[in-house]
């Protein structure tokens, strides 16, 4: 078994102290057996109290002196006789005795003091280990004889890398020319203080990186190897805190919302020129203040409710509430409040950012006059066209009909283009009849009862089929669904409209042996875009503008004389309603694509 010795980290075998010391004795009480009368026998007993010391143990300092001085008296009766008086023997060794009692005390105490002070190292080592802040010894000539775990590992270097090192390997090159003439300085003065005053510091790591520091530097007297102790502080969380400090500040000073903060106890502690602005208070009038000198007597109760809640770190978003004007007057605003916490997560207070809604909510009492206003004016209108339509209708039927009773007792009386001629009164009667129900369909578009809902495409479509398959298959035309038609949120009688004017218009007008209609549609976003594309006869360039206006035909003449020129404008108005597009795309004798967008879910308001 091995010991550590106290003051070192030479290792030496528990056995050998109390060996040599047994041998050491011996060998000088053998020796003082060997001198007559033993009248120097007790000195060399000292060589081995002086061998003693060196183990740095003093219990067996102690024990080696009580056994010099039990040997040294007892070498009195054993040692041979000679001619040399007794009293000079006794006298001899009691001088002997005395000097091994003077001289042990003061072995103990060199080896007390000395464990002291290794007991104090050892202690400041292990503070100097445990400190988080970086410490560095220096020598008198720059170079490193001290450095703690925190050091290395911010510099990135183990400890023998940097032990002897000149300290300028630490510093950055363009800095180390400079830094030898300012150390130099300091060591002629020794005077504790910041390293750099008034200049950016900058250390330099084991892969080249450098960051901003900041370096306390402190003399150490009386010490064999340490010069200067350096305490070294990495800043660079420090400045990236501050420069986001500095971006926020910047934000907040420049936001058009005000923002101000206030502690729990709702007393203002920031405020910015935004909020100067809106409340009409400069910084220096209301930092310091209640915020309830900006509450108004009516939201009085909702000051502690908003504390109350920020206390329990819940956040407020974009309430409206009112707050009161320096100059007395009352501010609508949307105001947001949240919760403010230390770097230990603790609520300390709340950040509130406010924004001046008045004049919207003026905008939105106008809109909504305004919209009370078009309302009552759609009812009138609505009113006035089914008055008018009622009463229109009414002298075409009777004049429709007096033209079938003319044609009809006067059969055979009249020549033949009189009863032509009272035919397409007739006719001209019934087709303005027609006129009257389109334009009276065209002004209900967006006053219908009933709310919109997912509409399936197909079955409109099938529905439509199913209605005309006579017509159809007397006309040798077909419509064709390609794919899947996404699901539209409409009312039902809309998106019927839509598709039944379109593929009226697609058979109507076409001259093709065999009239096709093709309808495509695909989801995009929260619309819906759909294509019908017909073989028909097509729309002139020219006529593109107008086609979408009530009333505005793009064929006339006796073949297309059926047509009430109403039915895209019914459609563009129903697409528009509902926030879609129409658009064509057609040429003369080329086919006509209509183009439009519908919407698949609930539109905002």
């Amino acid at each position: 078994m091995t010991h550590r010795n106290t003051y070192g980290n030479t290792k030496k075998p528990t056995w050998l102290m109390p060996l040599s010391i047994i041998i050491g004795l011996g060998l000088c009480f053998i020796l003082d057996l060997s001198l007559s009368l033993g009248v120097a026998g007790g000195i060399p007993y000292l060589f081995v109290l002086v061998a003693t010391y060196f183990y740095h143990n003093t219990k067996a300092l102690k024990i080696s002196a009580v056994s010099a001085i039990a040997l040294v008296v007892l070498g009195i009766a054993l040692s041979p006789k000679g001619d040399i008086p007794y009293w000079i023997v006794y006298a001899n060794r009691l001088y002997s005795v005395l000097a091994i009692i003077v001289v042990t005390p003061l072995l103990v105490l060199i080896v007390d003091t000395k464990k002291r002070m290794e007991d104090s190292s050892n202690q400041l080592a292990q503070v100097i280990n445990t400190v988080s802040a970086a410490l560095i010894g220096v020598d008198k000539n720059g170079r490193v004889v001290l450095v703690n775990p925190s050091a290395t590992e911010l510099f990135g270097y183990s400890r023998l890398e940097l032990m002897w090192q000149p300290i300028e390997i630490l510093i950055p090159k363009e800095f180390r020319g400079v830094h030898s003439t300012h150390r130099e300085g300091f060591l002629k003065t020794l005077t504790p203080r910041s390293m750099g005053e008034g200049r950016s510091l900058f250390g330099l790591r084991k892969d080249g990186s450098q960051f901003p520091l900041e370096i306390g530097l402190t003399p150490v007297p009386n010490h064999a190897d340490i010069e200067v102790l350096a305490t070294i502080v990495d800043l660079s969380t420090r400045v990236e805190l501050e420069a986001e400090q500095r971006w926020l500040a910047a934000i907040v000073g420049f936001s058009g919302d005000a923002i101000f903060s206030k502690s729990l106890d709702g007393v203002i502690e920031s405020w910015n020129k935004a909020a100067e602005q809106l409340y009409g208070y400069t910084a220096e009038e209301i930092i310091g203040q209640s915020v309830s000198l900006l509450i108004p007597s009516s939201e009085a109760m909702q000051m502690e409710d908003i504390l109350r809640k920020i206390r329990k770190d819940e956040k407020l978003e974009h309430f409206t509430t009112k707050r009161c004007h320096k100059d007395g007057w009352i501010l609508d605003i949307s105001l947001s409040v949240s919760p403010i916490k230390n770097t230990t997560g603790q609520i300390v207070g709340a950040a509130c950012i406010a924004r001046d809604i008045t004049a919207m909510k003026m905008t939105e009492a106008t809109l909504r006059m305004l919209n009370r206003t078009l309302a009552r004016s759609n009812e009138e209108q609505e009113r006035f066209v089914s008055i008018a339509a009622h009463d229109l209708k009414e002298p075409l039927r009777n004049m429709r009909n007096l033209a079938d009773m003319i044609r009809s007792d006067c059969k055979g009386l009249l020549p033949e283009q009189s009863v032509v001629d009272l035919q397409d009164i007739g006719n001209q009667a019934t087709r303005m009849t027609n006129l009257v129900d389109e334009l009276r369909r065209y002004a209900k578009i967006g006053s219908e009862e009933g709310g919109s809902t997912k509409v399936d495409c197909h079955e409109v479509i099938d529905e439509f089929c199913q209605h005309h398959a006579l017509f159809m298959t007397e006309h040798h035309a077909k419509v064709e669904v390609q794919g899947t038609l996404p699901k539209v949120f409409m009312l039902p009688e809309h998106v019927s409209a839509i598709f039944r004017n379109l593929i009226i218009n697609g058979l109507k007008y076409n001259e093709s042996q065999e009239k096709t209609v093709c309808i495509t549609g695909r989801a995009r976003f929260e619309m819906a875009e759909f294509t019908v594309t017909d073989n028909g006869i097509g729309i002139p360039d020219q006529s593109h503008e107008h086609i979408f206006t009530m009333f505005k035909r793009a064929h006339s003449g006796a073949k297309f004389s059926d047509g009430s020129g109403a039915g895209l404008a019914i459609v563009k108005k129903i697409v528009e309603q509902y926030a879609g597009t129409i658009d064509v795309k057609s040429s003369s004798n080329e086919g006509t694509m209509m183009r439009f967008t519908l919407p698949t879910e609930e539109q905002q308001a």
